[in-house]
This record gives structure tokens, sequence and C-alpha cells, in this order.
């Protein structure tokens, strides 16, 4: 019975360690620091903003952390490059620079991300975003789902539009998945104010990982003690 259990034992190590080498190429992927989403995606409805080469397209309010430095719009369709997009960032004390342009693209759309250099960004001030594309016509895409309104408001030449015209707000520089794995802790202790410190959410963790293994030898110890009883 002990040698059953142990290879069985034998057998959740083996499991566990292919998962984690299947997980590592995952956990060491580049995603981009996302702050904040000012335009959400709809869910079901989706909504495409004709701006016109020359147009100006631009946001309010958009809020500001500190580090904020890029901007990101999905388009509709394919563009070749970011080439004679501008973009502007203003505040009531604040300006930004733009720094580059890249695109990407993402199944049949393209994700155009905008850096910028603000010159004094403050947690929560308000800002206005306008994109004016100089070469020819963008389609941004956005929704106007009621369940994915936003406070954010864009207006096209200073005539609003109806939908919410999906925005987000980058970091400086990309994250690996097990850098955002780690400051989920901080995160969850934030989310309580302090209640319960961040060491405490680690130990939780470990505890729980240790169960996971422990708990299963421990029952199959059990079991072979008790079949060796009767």
């Amino acid at each position: 019975m002990a040698r059953a259990s142990l290879i069985i034992v034998s057998g959740l190590a083996a499991l566990a360690a292919c998962y984690v080498l299947m997980l590592s190429p995952a956990l060491r992927a580049e995603r981009a620091t996302i702050v904040s989403t000012p335009g959400l995606g709809g869910l079901n409805i989706r909504s495409v903003v004709e701006v016109g080469a020359g147009q100006k397209a631009c946001t309010w309010p958009v809020y500001l952390a500190p580090e904020v430095s890029r901007v990101q719009y999905v388009l509709a369709g394919t563009q070749a490059s970011a080439d004679g997009i501008q973009m502007t960032v203003t505040g009531a004390s604040l300006a930004g620079k733009q720094t580059g342009a890249t695109v990407q693209p993402v199944a049949t759309d393209t994700l155009l991300t905008i850096s910028f250099s603000p010159t004094a960004a403050r947690v929560g001030q308000a800002a206005k975003v306008c994109l004016r594309p100089m070469s020819g016509a963008l389609n941004l895409v956005g929704t106007d789902e009621p369940r994915s309104a936003v406070t954010a408001a864009t207006k096209v030449d200073g005539k609003p539009i109806q939908p919410d015209v999906t925005m987000v707000l980058l970091g400086p520089s990309n994250q690996t998945t097990s850098e955002v794995l780690r400051e989920i802790p901080a995160r969850v202790s934030a989310t309580t104010l302090g209640l319960i410190p961040t060491w405490l959410v680690w130990a939780l963790v470990a505890f729980a990982m240790l169960a996971t293994i422990v708990l299963p030898v421990t029952a199959l110890a059990w079991a072979d003690r008790r079949r060796g009883q009767e």
C-alpha cells in the first residue's frame, strides 16, 4: 500500500512539474501595463467612428495618473503605419508632448499606441486627449452599449458623437505575467485599506499552495493506514 501511495504522490509531483513547465513561457510573456480604461469596448455592440484627414477627435475628461505615458486606441481594419497621426494631451496644468507611435495588427483590427511625455501629470487630473490623422482617415472602434457607458465623451471637430471611443491608458513599460502576479497581494491589501497587510496575503497564498500538496498526501497516508488496520 505504501508503495502505491508513493507512486501516486510521485505522479502528482510529476504532473505539477509538467504544469510549471507548460506555464513557464506564459509567465515570461510580456504584456502592456494597463493603468486605466477611460473608454471600454462593447460586449455585444461595436461602433466605428470615422475621423477624416485633418479632423480632430478629442476625448474629455481623461483622468491621468503619474505613471501614464501611453494612450492606446483600437482601429477598425488594417493600418499600415502610424505616420501622420498626431496626438495632444492638455489640461489645466499639464501638456503632453508626443514622443512616438506604433501600430500592431490584432485579428481584423489594429492597436494604435501613442507615447507621450507629460510635463506635470497629477493623480486624478482631468485632461483632454485629442487625436488628429493628417495623411488619411482613421476608423476608431468604440461602442454605444449602455452597460459600457463611461464618463469620457468624444467630439469630432467639436461635434459630440454618440459612441464612446475605446481608449486604454498604459504605463511606460511592459510587464511579464509573473511580475503582474507578484503585485496582486499588494493590490489585495490596498483594497482593504491596509487592514489586511501584504505579508498576510502572501502567507495565505503560501498556505493555500502548501495545502494543495500536503492534503492529498495526508489523505493517501491516512487511507493506507486504515487499510493496514483492516
